[in-house]
């Protein structure tokens, strides 16, 4: 190969793995960036729950010596009531400065949510995961 050639690879979309995000629906953070827990239901009276991401092998774009040039990473969040109603949707993005970050969303229950399951569904990389939260008064 050429030196030519060898610069226009070097480059190109370096990754280990596919990437991927766990889901965990947590009462909250803690100090030290870790869900307090791994809910699977929640009383109303709480008032709110957290939909903990932490994001695994990430691809970047260009690896340098030290440092590495990353791509945003665009996600979806939305949640819905035990109706089917949506009751929140956030799209966020970020870039990766690290090998395992970390992302929230926070989300309050209002008094017109219905209790019963409720389900989150994250949307990143093209796929869908889903999980689901019994609320209950």
């Amino acid at each position: 190969m050429t030196t030519l050639m060898l610069s226009l690879i070097l480059p190109a979309l370096v990754m280990a793995a596919a990437p991927r995000v766990d889901m965990v629906l947590t009462s909250g953070i803690s100090a030290n960036l870790k869900p307090r827990n791994n809910l699977s239901e929640l009383p109303r009276a709480k008032g709110e729950f957290t939909v903990y991401l932490q994001w695994k092998n990430l691809p970047t774009r260009k690896k340098w010596l030290v440092l590495n040039d990353s791509d945003p990473v665009t996600y979806k969040v939305s949640i819905y009531d035990a109706s089917g109603s949506m009751v929140s949707q956030e799209v966020e993005a970020f870039t990766p400065d690290e090998s395992a970050p970390v992302t929230w969303v926070e989300h309050k229950i209002e008094s017109g949510h219905r209790s019963g399951r409720w389900t989150v569904i994250l949307e990143a990389f093209g796929k869908r995961q889903q999980k689901a939260i019994r609320i209950y008064d």
